[in-house]
């Protein structure tokens, strides 16, 4: 299978602490799932899903872990696809970065690069 991404793309599992706000039709909560250049997907209650649709615009107010701030100012999202957990009491939201700042996607990258370093295989 070929690889279609332009970036690397690392995952996080629920065990790590990074968090995120995203401002929809209302503003929520998120856990982190993957992470790269081009994109972040995240899990949000499944009782969310009517506030995601695809090719929606949204913003990511903030991503952080407890002791890291990697965004830290609002940057637009486009909804890419939405789909349930195989728990099916989460919905996973993929999104695409449309403005990352240049230093924010330096943070991206450096964050990416480290934990893909940490990665056994």
């Amino acid at each position: 299978m070929e690889e279609k991404r332009q970036h690397k793309r690392v995952y996080f599992s629920i065990d790590e602490d990074y968090v995120l706000e995203i401002e929809s039709k209302e503003s929520l909560k998120a856990r982190l799932l993957s992470l790269s250049e081009g994109g972040i997907s995240f899990f949000v209650p499944l009782s969310r899903k009517k506030f995601f649709k695809k090719d929606d615009i949204i913003f990511l107010k903030i991503l952080k872990s407890d002791d890291y701030i990697l965004v830290d100012r609002p940057v637009s999202l486009s909804v890419r696809y939405c789909m349930e957990s195989h728990e099916g009491n989460k919905l996973i939201v993929g999104c695409k970065f449309l403005d990352l700042p240049e230093d924010l996607k330096n943070k991206v990258r450096k964050l990416v690069e480290e934990k893909a370093d940490k990665l056994p295989f």
